[in-house]
């Protein structure tokens, strides 16, 4: 059934043959069984692999009593040697200028906790956060072992500048928050600057919660309990971390709410200045642009004169760069032209904001072409005020849409031109954006390639953004050969060394893992790959990305158990990747596979049941989504019948995580309906009805037409009229919809007639295109009511056109040519 990541048998005899120490290992990775409860290890096995394994190893915690007497039989054989003669050592030499060889055995002594401190410290220098994360386990256990704790001075310091580093690393956040916490096992009462770091960390975590919010909300909800939990009161800096969190999430609304709370948090604590500052609005504005609210943005600086919140120098860089983004020329000027005195005004070096030049380069760039822009550079350079890499990335982005280069040749002289302008040479951005344009309108992959080849070789280390392109351009329209350079490129950017900053990115990850799923040219032991680098670099999986992936592979598969062995083996590999609607998508996928070569034509009950029991396991229960999916496959499919649409109602009213809602119990009143069980969906109709109160109604438009629907196929007039006339007394608000299923209802009732006066009665505005071609189709071929026949031909010509070729009778008066229509086969009034 599932695709064990191991298997049992002769294959893991071979891992077993070695000391007990390694048989034990293997043994152990291979079930991860030594626990009765479900660990994270045990969740990654394939259920197969569960079931399988869960014999050999009992839940006692140890193994089992059949393996313990097995265990002679994978313990190596006695090494047979040659015997030595007893007499030369059948006596101990008391004398001997040879001195004792036990030094030579002697373990190490561990390295001591200051030892590892400084080696914590070196790491933070050199930007190591991977380094941390590996050295701080052992500093802690050092710790432990200390009979006094470390000394404050020095160490703490080292401890916080690890700790800043490891802030800024979004994957970090558990690392982070361990090191917050073993501040008062240190020694080291947590500080204003601590609170900070673990600030900056959860704001920048992205974590999201069961309320579906992200870091920013859960950093708030730590600065809110500072005061009571520590004892300390949040200052301006503190909220103005939490601010940007939500500046980096794109929230407005979310930095509104916390302006809020700031000046709220001033009133009480006017001794701690905490109240919404120069920082805070800067950042408002900066995230305003960013979500193309320009009005707002002007509103938030007419609002920082009238609250008396002064403007600075980063105030009107923020106003210039997202006037000229939103194309307000105008604006801009005006912003421009009082930038210029501030500028003026800078006498070194150490005075310069490059920020503030950038945008002003981009500025004259964008309103006076390249090469004002580039004269401006030029003028910065002479005055000695230092550029950076962002100023020539500004210089390139500008160039490109002046279009000053199309080949490679002329993109790698145009560089050549800037740097020297510039006096600076080029970064990767400018290479990436060179490359990407010469890409597009050069000579496609191989002049690329040749700009790439350049850069390499001007000791430009590639990294992830400077590959985008490249690998975008392979993979748009994959084939083997485009996905093995994609390969070579991936290779470079993995095998490059942690500290040079030239890792894959999730852009990459995710680019390729959809590309190695492609059926034209899939590389399951690519895409393999890729997933255990990501572990291994600590990136969590994209549940929409799995889940995409999933697919990819399921629909290459040739039959269902092999659809499902490549989602257990993905799953396997972090079952925590996958939430609950990545499920419900996973699920709709797998029950529309074309299996056309497969046994069965419809997905095994017993794999969904798989699909359910995975969710459970990882607490992604199923809800009203997931069982609404499954009741309209199974209706639907050949194998429907009413006792396999019962059991799934039995999983619904079991399920004590389930929620139902009006959407549920309409899917399933229409699974019944669709089996023939037209009892039982009448009976979930039943319970709609006795749970209304009043105008608190508990079904809806859908509920009222799959009734009627229900009724029509069951022959059931007298319950159909009970309850139309029951909506119609009770002033429900019946729907087109509704009249349209009405119609149709009386058809199957053989109502005809009825149905005919219904539609032709101008009050009831009927004499629409559906209702009358439901009574042109179910009375197709029976001779019935050539009168309407003849009406619609006149009422509604342009419909009876396309309608007559499917008339089977040549009843309609007038018509000469409807005798000479071949018949046409009956159409079924079943729903499959």
């Amino acid at each position: 059934m599932r695709l064990a990541r191991c298997t049992a048998g002769s294959s893991s005899l071979p891992l077993l043959t070695t000391v007990r120490g390694e048989a034990l290992s293997c043994w152990r990775s291979e079930s991860g069984r030594f626990s009765s409860k479900l660990t994270h290890d045990e969740v990654r096995l394939p259920s197969e692999a569960r079931r399988k394994h869960s014999n050999p190893m009992k839940t006692t915690g140890h193994l089992s009593s059949p393996l313990l007497k097995s265990w002679h039989l994978f313990t190596p054989p006695t090494l047979h040697q040659t015997p030595v003669p007893t007499s030369s050592l059948s006596s101990t030499r008391h004398f001997s200028s040879t001195p004792s060889t036990s030094f030579l055995f002697r373990r190490p002594n561990a390295p001591s906790a200051s030892k590892i401190l400084e080696e914590i410290s070196e790491a933070t220098s050199k930007n190591r956060v991977d380094l941390v994360a590996r050295l701080y386990p052992q500093f802690m256990s050092a710790v432990k072992k200390l009979d006094n704790p470390l000394p404050r001075k020095g160490n703490y310091h080292r401890f916080k500048e690890a700790m800043q580093l490891v802030s800024k690393s979004p994957n970090r956040l558990p690392l982070l928050r361990r090191m917050f916490a073993d501040l008062s096992v240190l020694g080291f009462e947590p500080q204003e600057e601590d609170h900070a770091a673990l600030l900056v960390g959860l704001s920048r975590s992205g974590i999201k919660s069961g309320s579906g919010r992200g870091g920013a909300d859960t950093a708030l909800k730590w600065v809110e309990s500072m005061r009571e939990t520590h004892g300390i009161v949040p200052n301006v800096k503190h909220w103005n971390i939490v601010v940007g969190g939500f500046q980096r999430e794109g929230d407005t609304a979310g930095i509104r709410r916390v302006m809020k709370k700031m000046e709220e948090a001033q009133l009480e604590n006017s001794s701690v200045p905490c109240g919404p500052n120069t920082v805070t609005y800067n950042t408002l504005l900066s995230a305003l642009f960013s979500a193309g609210n320009v009005a707002e943005a002007r509103e938030a600086r007419r609002e920082m004169d009238k609250v008396g919140v002064p403007s600075d120098l980063w105030t009107e860089s923020t106003l210039l760069s997202g006037f000229l983004t939103a194309s307000e020329f105008g604006s801009a000027r005006e912003v421009q032209e009082r930038l210029q005195p501030l500028v003026a005004r800078w006498t070194s070096p150490e005075e310069v904001d490059v920020t503030v030049m950038n945008n002003l380069i981009r500025y004259a760039a964008s309103v006076d072409g390249f090469p004002a822009g580039l004269k401006l550079a030029e003028e910065f350079r002479d005055m000695a005020y230092p550029l950076d890499d962002r100023s020539l990335a500004i210089l390139a982005d500008k160039g490109k849409k002046g279009r000053e280069w199309r080949t490679a040749k002329q993109g790698i002289e145009f560089i050549e031109r800037i740097e020297e302008v510039t006096g600076r040479m080029a970064g990767k951005e400018v290479w990436s954006i060179v490359l990407a344009e010469v890409l597009r309108t050069g000579d496609g992959l191989e002049s690329a390639m040749e700009v790439f080849q350049e850069a390499k070789d001007r000791s430009i280390h590639p990294d992830a953004t400077m590959v985008h392109p490249l690998i975008n351009f392979l993979v748009k329209i994959p084939t083997r050969k485009s996905l093995e350079q994609a390969r070579k490129l991936y290779d470079d950017l993995a095998s490059s060394p942690p500290s040079s900053g030239c890792a894959p990115d999730m852009w990459t990850y995710n680019t390729l893992l959809r590309a190695s799923a492609n059926p034209a040219c899939a590389d399951l032991d690519f895409s393999r790959t890729i997933l255990t680098d990501m572990r291994e670099r600590g990136l969590q999986l994209e549940s929409d990305t799995v889940a995409w992936y999933i697919i990819s592979l399921m629909r290459v598969a040739r039959d269902w158990e092999d659809a499902f062995a490549q989602y257990d083996t993905v799953r396997a590999l972090d079952p925590l990747a996958l939430d609950t609607r990545a499920y419900n998508v996973l699920i709709a996928a797998f029950t529309s596979l074309p299996l056309s070569d497969s046994t069965t034509s419809f997905a095994p009950p017993q794999l969904i049941l798989e699909f359910l029991t995975d969710m459970r396991r990882t607490n992604n229960y199923p809800n009203a989504v997931t069982y609404s999916t499954l009741l309209s496959y199974y209706s639907a499919s050949s194998s429907a019948s009413p006792s396999l649409i019962s059991h799934l109602h039995s999983l619904i009213k079991l399920d004590t995580n389930l929620d139902p809602d009006v959407p549920l119990f309409n899917s399933l009143m229409d699974a019944y309906s669709r089996v023939g069980a037209y009892e039982s969906a009448f009976r979930i109709w039943d319970t709609l009805r006795a749970n209304s109160r009043g105008s608190n109604m508990a079904f809806n438009d859908a509920s009222v037409s799959i009734v009627l629907d229900t009724c029509g196929f069951a022959n059931d007039e007298v319950r159909a009229r009970l309850i139309w006339d029951g909506l119609r007394r009770e002033g429900f608000p019946l729907t087109e919809a509704h009249w349209d299923t009405w119609v149709e209802c009386l058809c199957r009732l053989g109502k005809e007639s009825e149905a005919v006066e219904l539609i032709l009665d101008p009050s009831k505005n009927m004499l629409r295109r559906r209702p009358v071609e439901t009574v042109l189709r179910l009375t197709q071929g029976s001779g019935k009511v050539p009168e309407f026949r003849a009406e619609i031909k006149k009422l509604m010509p342009e419909l009876w056109i396309s309608w007559k070729p499917k008339v089977e009778d040549a009843s309609v008066p007038g018509d000469e040519q409807s005798s000479q229509v071949p018949p046409t086969p009956k159409v079924s009034s079943g729903r499959f």
